[in-house]
């Protein structure tokens, strides 16, 4: 899995965290998050008896933002909105393109620009909302722009379907190349000199005989692969990749994961005893002190994984991202506190415009004094705009004071987390409690 950062439609690598990134308007893309994100990982296990095999990529994007610039691609795809919403408009192929593309063509990619001019009319307009799943066909062109709500923000996931590797040109090509690629005849050299043509020579260099040797061996080669490759064999590779893809898909994600999953059923299974003991209770009509005073009622304190409608996500998914990548991450939440272990200043400082009749950027540093003594190191970090107010209040505290991140002024519940993790990051603020 990777967290790719987009920034007005184009990728960026601007930003230390995506944290920060988001928090300046960027949006967010974890690719691959089925390798990462257990429910995800389950989900795509699922779908794979039906459509062979699938991946999850998560997008976070700001409101009124869109994250991509109008595409299409190379793989049939189903939207699922799973926080806050978004508008998506859909064209037919134009008759020029691809319908079917592969990788290398696509539009909007890789220099295949395409306009709406080009497009004419939208073959579907709508606005996803929590819950809603739409389906766009391989080759069709499509974008989407996150509602304008600014308490909100857009989380969607993309079920990618691999439609331009599972198809029949693959299927008949992997076939060959499986059966023929370790054959000594097919991996030998073509002969030197100017190529053949078999039909109408043009060139004084072409030879008749060399001409009829290139077809003899051509003939040879292509009817021992046509015996090689039966629709049996053919099948054979394909249940081989598929099974290949499956098991990687499965042991992607680690095993703590799982075990994290599995203790979450194990405290719902525990909730819901408690609820049932507790209903037992209230259908106790008399009951004496002393036999009240001896019931005891088991009380859990427990942080659920967050749901797919949770704004903490993608927080989730993009911790167990940077955990697989071995990046150390501690988890933050709204419920999480931090405290102030160092001195943090705010310096004013304007960056120049450095073209005629463009303005001067007026930006915030924050810098990190921690004491002398201390081992901790002294960090600054330019302030995004969002996070203006909630470093502001961290830095107004004393020192030993803590602070629950969702009490930190911020929009909605993602950008409190997104000031959190900025503090950490530049070593003034320690989790004290996830």
């Amino acid at each position: 899995a990777e967290i790719l950062v987009f920034k007005d439609q184009q990728p960026s690598h601007d930003y230390a965290t995506p944290h920060a990134a988001f928090a300046d308007g960027c949006s967010l893309i974890i690719n691959h998050a089925d390798k990462v994100w257990p429910r995800l990982n389950q989900l795509c296990i699922g779908l794979a008896a039906v459509f062979r095999h699938c991946y999850a990529n998560v997008y976070l994007t700001p409101h009124s933002s869109q994250t991509a610039p109008l595409h299409a691609d190379d793989r049939d795809v189903l939207i699922i909105q799973t926080h806050g919403s978004k508008d998506w408009d859909v064209w037919r192929p134009p008759h020029w393109a691809q319908t079917l593309p592969f990788a290398d063509e696509q539009l909007g990619k890789d220099g295949l620009h395409v306009s709406e001019a080009e497009l004419g009319a939208k073959m579907l307009r709508r606005t996803l909302c929590v819950g809603d799943v739409l389906y766009i066909p391989r080759g069709a062109p499509h974008a989407a722009i996150a509602a304008p709500l600014a308490s909100s923000c857009s989380l969607h996931v993309t079920i990618a379907i691999p439609t331009a590797d599972l198809n029949w040109h693959g299927y008949i090509s992997q076939a060959a190349t499986a059966a023929c690629a370790d054959a000594r005849r097919f991996r030998e050299a073509l002969p030197c000199g100017p190529l053949p043509l078999l039909t109408n020579p043009v060139s004084p260099l072409e030879i008749p005989e060399a001409s009829d040797a290139w077809r003899r061996r051509f003939n040879d080669l292509w009817d021992e692969m046509r015996r090689s490759v039966t629709a049996d064999a053919a099948a054979v590779t394909l249940r081989c990749k598929l099974t290949r893809l499956a098991a990687a898909q499965k042991d992607a994600v680690a095993p703590t994961l799982l075990e994290a999953a599995d203790k979450e059923k194990e405290k719902e299974k525990d909730r819901e005893e408690d609820k049932e003991e507790n209903r037992e209770e209230d259908n106790v009509e008399e009951e004496d002190d002393a036999t009240k005073g001896e019931r005891q009622v088991k009380v859990l304190s427990s942080l659920p994984l967050p749901s797919f409608s949770s704004s903490s996500s993608l927080l989730e998914a993009a911790t167990l991202s940077l955990a697989a990548a071995r990046v150390s991450s501690e988890a933050l939440l709204p419920s999480t506190s931090i405290v102030k272990a160092a001195s943090l200043d705010l310096i004013r400082h304007v960056r120049r415009a450095q073209e005629q009749n463009a303005s001067d950027t007026h930006l915030l540093v924050a810098q990190g004094r921690p004491d002398p003594c201390s081992t901790r190191p002294a960090r600054y970090a330019f302030v995004p705009d969002e996070l203006r107010p909630a470093v502001s209040l961290f830095a107004s505290l004393p020192l030993g004071n803590a602070l629950s991140v969702g009490e930190m002024p911020a929009r909605h519940a993602f950008m409190q987390v997104c000031a959190a993790r900025f503090l950490v990051q530049i070593a003034v603020a320690d989790v004290v409690d996830s």
